[in-house]
């Protein structure tokens, strides 16, 4: 017999890991675990390496916690047969962006008051870039802040984030609450405050937008349209007129005010043939009154006239034989004004009748006969004779004119405070008759020599 010894050598071991259940690589969501599991034949011992360490049992099964990257597990077994290492991969699934735009703190809505503004803020993770989009646009940073500006509408704004786990959107709304209403509100087409006379009237014009209905108040009230026109009427005192217009947006209040100047004293002018104080006039002549007057509402006159009288105009006034004073007064709201005026009149002027032989104007008397003159006068101071008599006379008197042998002319000149006055009378004297001669012969005939 012969013997032969046969080593068999131990057999190798083997190993076998998984991840959750399957041989190949597996993929798992951002932050999230895989279950690592093995098994081994012919091994004593196993352990561990790449991204995981340490002495395993021959077989088991091990989480692998949450994973943010992607991670290879290496599990080596050795048994009497040898070594053999088995690996398996876990691949990790980008994280998915996250954005948040908000508006004025808000996520997802925000109100503003009319024209006023929001403040966009954002924020985003695992994004490497952000679009602006809706009533903004353009490439923004993955955080930041902006302002939408003053905003009289609505307005929607919309950030997209992208990264690579994909993308994310965020959105947010501001509106705009309505326009409050506006008001334009004049005193005489002007800004207030304006100044109208005393007793004159101002006009209220005014327009609104935005504006439902107005309302009067302060010196005027009631309802009004939210657009008009309206005179105050005669003011005396000062006046504030107030209009509050209201539409969805709100209220608005406008004023203004209209101060009235203290009344004006009246004036009075009256005046007589131009003069202001006194005129002077000749006996029985006429004088012209004239007068203007301001700030007035009546006038009246008084003294040597009288009755209701325009506040301007002028009126002659004749045949005075005196002195006048006339009184102009003038009222107004300010008062009353005053003024005179006097027309002095001149003396009569002196009268003087001259008459001869008791008669005026032109006599006739007998030739060489004498005539008689007499004469009178009123309101003279001396007589002066002239013509075919002469020298002073008195201012009453008579006095023959002595024989007459042709026609004479006497004048006779009064002087007295009034003025001059002369008066004539002719005397016409009557030739004589003419002279007669008789002749007569001593014979009718006559011899020559």
């Amino acid at each position: 017999d012969s013997n032969v010894n046969v080593n068999v050598a131990p057999p190798p071991p083997t190993a076998n890991l998984q991840v959750d259940n399957s041989s190949a690589p597996a993929t798992i969501p951002y932050n999230s675990a895989a279950t690592l599991s093995w098994t081994s034949t012919n091994a004593d011992s196993c352990s561990t390496s790449g991204d995981w360490s340490g002495a395993q049992p021959t077989s088991g099964s091990q989480s692998t916690g949450n994973l943010t990257t992607s991670k290879t597990y290496t599990l080596t077994c050795v048994g009497p047969g040898g070594s053999v290492n088995s690996s398996a991969t876990v691949n990790v699934t980008p994280p998915a962006p996250t954005a948040d735009l908000q508006a004025n703190g808000n996520d997802g809505l925000t109100s503003i008051s009319y024209n006023g503004n929001a403040n966009l803020s954002w924020s985003s993770t695992n994004a490497d870039s952000c679009t602006a989009s809706g009533n903004w646009s353009g490439a923004q940073p993955t955080t930041g802040n902006a302002s939408t500006g003053n905003l009289i509408s609505s307005k929607a704004y919309t950030l997209t984030c992208t990264g690579p786990g994909g993308i994310a959107v965020s959105s947010v709304n501001v509106n705009v609450a309505p326009a409050p209403p506006t008001i334009n509100f004049t005193v005489n087409g002007s800004a207030n405050p304006v100044t109208v006379d005393y007793n004159s009237n101002a006009s209220l014009v005014w327009s609104s937008t935005n504006a439902d209905s107005c309302t009067a108040s302060g010196d005027w009230s009631g309802a009004q349209p939210t657009a008009g026109k309206t005179n105050t009427g005669a003011l005396t005192a000062s006046k504030t007129y107030t209009l509050t217009c209201t539409g969805p947006g709100g209220s608005q209040e406008a004023n203004v005010t209209v101060n009235v100047s203290a009344a004006i004293a009246p004036t009075a002018d009256l005046q007589a043939n131009g003069s202001d104080v006194s005129t002077t006039i000749p006996y029985n002549s006429a004088a012209t009154l004239s007068w203007t007057s301001m700030f007035a509402n009546s006038c009246v006159a008084s003294g040597d006239w009288s009755g209701s009288q325009p506040n301007s105009g002028s009126k002659t006034i004749g045949g005075l034989v005196a002195s006048k004073t006339y009184t102009l007064t003038c009222t107004g709201f300010g008062g009353t004004a005053v003024s005179s005026v006097t027309v002095n009149v001149l003396p009569a002027p002196p009268t003087v009748s001259l008459l001869a032989n008791g008669s005026a104007g032109t006599i006739t008397t007998a030739y060489g006969t004498a005539a008689n003159l007499t004469w009178t006068s009123n309101g003279a101071t001396s007589c002066v004779a002239s013509g075919d008599w002469s020298g002073t006379q008195p201012t009453m008197g008579s006095q023959s004119t002595g024989t007459l042998t042709s026609s004479k002319s006497y004048t006779l000149t009064c002087v007295g405070p009034g003025g001059t006055t002369g008066n004539n009378v002719n005397v016409n004297v009557i030739p004589p008759p003419a002279p007669s001669v008789n002749l007569q012969a001593s014979a009718q005939s006559q011899t020559v020599g």
